[in-house]
């Protein structure tokens, strides 16, 4: 009789993964479209992203020829902190609402796109 060797396997975890769900959990269920504008006579702070707990990403595009657009919390905007973009466009991850206001010497238009999950 031949000897027999008692040898237990452990069972092979699989994971399958749907690449279709796993692809549409990181897309946004929502997108929103604004533009603002930021002329030399009119310099007030406005709110170009809300708070919003189920962002994705926003993207901040902003159009001018010199100059800068601040960008920060309210107070920070008003106070004449924050942070200074040129033109150029600036993704946005945060869940943060965001103000913004012109340099008060150049024209700027700034667009901004919300995406979010619904």
């Amino acid at each position: 009789m031949a000897a027999t060797n008692d040898v237990e396997l452990e069972p092979l975890h699989v994971k399958v993964v749907d690449t279709d769900a796993a692809i549409a959990e990181k897309s946004a269920d929502w997108g929103s479209f604004q533009a603002i504008l930021f002329s030399t006579t009119s310099n007030q702070p406005q709110q170009i992203l809300s708070q919003n707990n189920r962002r994705l990403n926003a993207y901040i595009i902003i159009v001018g020829t010199t100059g800068f657009v601040r960008v920060g919390t309210r107070a920070q905007v008003m106070n004449n902190a924050g942070a200074q973009l040129p033109q150029g466009q600036y993704k946005y991850e945060a869940k943060q609402e965001v103000w913004a206001v012109g340099d008060g010497a150049n024209p700027f238009t700034v667009n901004v796109l919300d995406h979010r999950y619904a």
